[in-house]
């Protein structure tokens, strides 16, 4: 038999244009922040991966985290921000970094983050462009 997870409700999303902050929080407590980087960091971020982010253009992946539900709630959120990011034609840089291996281990994370287009470009780091 299937589990059936309902649809997502949101409790509050915040879109801020300066400084850059995304924010969703579902009613289960589940959440996605993102917020703008500083040019300075972006130049040094381009230079060391050898990339080409617009430093005005570029958000780090604060956290991901679903409480309830597990990844199923966590993909539906991932689908919310990047539809935010597109929006407004943002780059994302994010650390790969589990909050608990025993939910999903460091192999599953880069998965997860790989299967929306994320990619790869240190031992710990992922950008989506």
């Amino acid at each position: 038999m299937l589990k059936v997870v309902p649809k997502i409700k949101y409790r509050n999303v915040q879109i801020h244009i300066n400084p850059v902050i995304i924010s969703i929080m579902t009613e289960n407590n589940s959440v996605a922040d993102l917020s703008g980087l500083p040019a300075t960091l972006v130049h040094n971020f381009n230079k060391e991966y050898n990339t080409n982010l617009n430093p005005k253009k570029v958000l780090y992946f604060n956290r991901l985290k679903a409480t309830k539900y597990r990844i199923k709630e966590g993909t539906l959120l991932m689908v919310e921000i990047l539809k935010l990011v597109l929006k407004y034609k943002y780059s994302i840089i994010c650390d790969i970094n589990p909050y608990n291996n025993s939910v999903i281990n460091l192999e599953q994370l880069v998965s997860f983050y790989k299967s929306f287009g994320f990619k790869k470009v240190s031992k710990s780091t992922m950008i989506y462009i």
